[in-house]
């Protein structure tokens, strides 16, 4: 998928900062989609009222947990 594309060359970095801002709400987006089995059409949905009802920077709530988990083995 697309999704993958994206995180493979970002993994080949070896700074954890660019990849986990880009990847957060990549990840965020593909988790739900697993999780509730949307199609396309209900992932913009998804995504169009989280981003009207708690603005854009919803998309990387996780990304402090995250940025500390990788930190150390990068």
């Amino acid at each position: 998928t697309p999704l993958d594309v994206v995180k493979i060359r970002l993994q080949a970095q070896n700074n954890p900062f660019p990849k986990v801002t880009v990847i957060s709400p990549l990840e965020l987006i593909r988790t739900k989609m697993q999780s509730k089995n949307f199609s396309y059409k209900e992932l913009h949905g998804f995504v169009s009222r989280k981003v009207s009802e708690d603005g854009w920077i919803s998309l990387w709530k996780g990304w402090t947990p995250t940025i500390l988990r990788d930190v150390p083995f990068s």
